[in-house]
């Protein structure tokens, strides 16, 4: 309940079943925060996964309540990804510093709630005309497999990887010109999932890309 209003997000448990997208949503910062809405059809039980990109975090401050799983900090654009197990979701979530410029948050359900994580890569920072987030293993079947860029240029076209979706497309400009996308696909087979590469820019920019697991309920 968000100021005597039940949130209409949040209804029910989810139920158990194979990985899938559910939905997800992204902003850009205001006063130096980012405050993303929780993905609309987010139940309990859904796993959702944040992304941070940044000129530099430090680590900004995330809300209560989600677990650290990989920082990239340095040379820009840097980036932190979060997860959390759904359970009476307010209707947004706001990660606090300055050095917050882009942030989404994508919702998954049939994911494991005891143990979602299973591996992540980072590759970068790289500068070329294209980035190529990393090949991981996984340990077991039917995991969802998520890849990300964030590229130093706010102009950067966002063609996901072949064979994957894309679900999110960001982008911040004025002083720290960012841009971010996220994409995914269901890995039937425990194995490699090779690597991912985003589409060219038809310009160079410093990159940097992300890849990780969550396993199957």
């Amino acid at each position: 309940m968000i100021g005597g209003i039940v949130n209409p997000y949040v209804f029910a448990a989810a139920p158990a079943g194979p990985p899938s997208f559910i939905n997800a949503a992204s902003a850009v910062k205001s006063g130096g925060n980012v405050t993303v809405s929780v993905p609309s059809g987010t139940l309990d039980n859904d796993v959702m996964v944040a992304i941070v990109v940044s000129a530099a975090i430090d680590l900004d401050t995330p809300p209560s309540g989600w677990t650290l799983r990989e920082q990239q900090t340095g040379t820009q654009p840097t980036f932190a990804v979060w997860t959390r197990v759904a359970s009476s979701e307010p209707a947004s979530y706001t990660w606090s510093g300055a050095n917050a410029d882009v942030g989404a948050i994508l919702t998954f359900r049939g994911v494991s709630t005891a143990n979602p994580f299973d591996i992540d890569g980072a590759a970068g920072p790289t500068t070329s005309t294209a980035a190529t987030a990393p090949s991981i293993t996984t340990s077991n079947a039917n995991a969802m497999v998520i890849a990300m860029q964030c590229v130093n240029d706010a102009a950067a076209p966002t063609t996901p990887p072949s064979g994957m979706t894309e679900r999110v497309d960001e982008s911040a400009g004025g002083g720290n010109n960012f841009s971010m996308s996220v994409a995914t696909v269901l890995q039937a087979a425990a194995g490699a999932s090779g690597a991912k590469a985003f589409g060219a820019y038809g310009f160079s920019a410093t990159w940097r890309a992300y890849t990780m697991a969550l396993r199957s309920a």
